[in-house]
């Protein structure tokens, strides 16, 4: 596809370069205004006005419900004071405006999110508690000198358990370890007992905003594989997906995980400490000797998934395009379960094999979009220390491009409150991103309407070309 794009250049030097420049609607953030037609119209004006070429609305947000055509019980009805009309078709309204100003219009599915910590209760996490993704987390006990046990509480924020030691400033040192614990008995702590418990997300990360599902429960691939056919059916032009990983290096532990790794890669001695271990004193489970190809089946589950919904969205409509949203943190994005690099037979971290790499599902999306949410944008700008232009929008891009290659676009992206206050920062990081992409992605909406950046957006974009490549047929990905 891109060697495509580079002999037509040869063949005609002027032609423009064709660039996708996305602006992505998030569903909470601005469901107050996607609500109201008229602001649905304005907005879309707006953005074809100033040269963004593609929508993304938000049609399945974290919380699991949906904002298009369904069944009453599966509908995003309220959100905070914002109560959805009846029968609201947000996806249908992007779409008719879209259509009507000639842009592209894609529908965002929040994948194996099902849940708000925020709002106990609601989602498919909640509902189906089996389904909720499941963390190995290190537990701790005091052995007391008549040797029964107490718990030990290594959080300080935790809600205290009755008969439980918790961590104090003025409590009773407990041997070999710098923790002090207030006891609730006269006995004296002789040591510490240290265990692996496998627990829900909830109770392993009771503030991580969304509440995850384990991709291999019973149920959840085909309840996620049903909605993307509907949005598919669609007047829209494509799909993309957020939160398609895992909520965290040590989740995605569930028994249908562990029954599918043992029948891919043999029979676990210890589980989970074959995996994560609790180290013998308090802090972070400890990678175990199956920690690697466990990382490498997370990314599989994720590669494979991914494959079979662009087949599904392919059955559907042909003509859609498919792309996923990832982090640009590559150092450490493994722990989300998710390779987006190209499939290449390499070993990209330290602790991997080589197949690792061969787990790299950039070559199923027609683009991918890498946040580069850095409140730097250029390697050289002052403050950039020796070794960290990495860290910056400008190294982000560089370093996303080039590890997808040439197996997909790539739309570095932007975080709208990195730039608050900083026009000039934005600008440059607009700049970045177009340079070393295939153009970009802005998120959020919300963030252009606040600070009132179209006349930024338009003074950036000026002259630019009205296409993304991966729009034009014959120019996508393959997978």
């Amino acid at each position: 596809m891109i060697h495509l794009l580079a002999i037509i250049a040869l063949i005609n030097p002027g032609i423009p370069k064709f660039e996708g420049r996305a602006v992505w609607v998030d569903a909470t953030a601005n469901l107050a205004w996607t609500i109201d037609p008229a602001k649905v119209r304005e907005f879309v004006v707006n953005a074809k006005r100033v040269g963004f070429n593609e929508i993304i609305v938000d049609v399945k947000p974290i919380n699991g419900k949906i904002l298009f055509e369904g069944a009453p019980d599966e509908r995003f009805r309220t959100f905070r004071e914002t109560r959805l009309p009846d029968n609201y078709d947000v996806l249908k309204q992007f779409s008719t405006e879209a259509r009507a100003q000639g842009m592209r219009i894609v529908a965002c599915i929040n994948a194996f999110s099902e849940g708000h910590s925020y709002f106990p209760g609601v989602g498919l996490a909640f509902e189906k508690p089996e389904w909720q993704t499941k963390v190995a987390v290190p537990r701790y006990r005091v052995l007391l000198e008549d040797y029964t046990t107490i718990p030990l509480l290594t959080d300080p924020k935790a809600k205290p358990v009755e008969g439980s030691a918790q961590v104090s400033d003025d409590g009773i040192a407990i041997p070999g370890t710098s923790l002090t614990v207030k006891m609730p008995t006269t006995k004296a702590p002789i040591g510490i007992r240290a265990s692996t418990e496998i627990v829900t997300q909830i109770e392993a990360y009771p503030t991580m905003v969304a509440v995850f599902v384990d991709p291999l429960e019973p149920g959840v691939r085909e309840r996620l594989l049903g909605i993307i056919e509907r949005v598919a059916r669609y007047d829209i032009d494509g799909i993309v997906f957020d939160r398609l990983r895992y909520s965290a290096i040590d989740s995605g532990m569930g028994p249908a995980m562990r029954s599918a790794f043992e029948e891919k890669y043999g029979k676990v001695g210890s589980w989970p400490e074959s995996i994560f271990y609790a180290p013998p004193t308090p802090g972070p489970v400890k990678h175990g000797p199956r920690f690697a190809e466990w990382m490498q089946f997370r990314a599989e589950v994720m590669q494979e998934f991914l494959r079979d919904a662009r087949q599904t969205i392919k059955r559907v409509n042909p003509k859609l395009t498919v792309g996923s949203y990832v982090g640009a943190g590559w150092e450490t994005y493994y722990e989300v379960g998710v390779d987006y690099a190209t499939d290449n037979p390499i070993a990209p971290y330290s602790w991997a094999g080589e197949e690792y790499g061969l787990a790299g599902y950039a070559g199923y999306c027609d683009y991918l979009m890498t946040g580069c949410f850095y409140k730097v944008a250029k390697e050289i700008d002052p403050g950039v220390g020796p070794g960290r232009e990495r860290f910056t929008v400008e190294g982000g891009a560089k370093l996303t491009a080039a590890l997808a290659g040439e197996s997909t676009y790539v739309l570095p992206s932007l975080y709208g409150l990195d730039w608050e206050n900083n026009e000039a920062g934005l600008r440059d990081a607009i700049a970045s991103c177009r340079k070393y992409g295939s153009g970009m992605m802005f998120f959020d909406a919300i963030y252009i309407i606040r600070n009132n950046w179209w006349d930024l957006f338009e003074q950036e974009f000026r002259s630019a070309p009205a296409q993304p490549a991966y729009a034009l047929p014959g120019m996508r990905g393959g997978g």
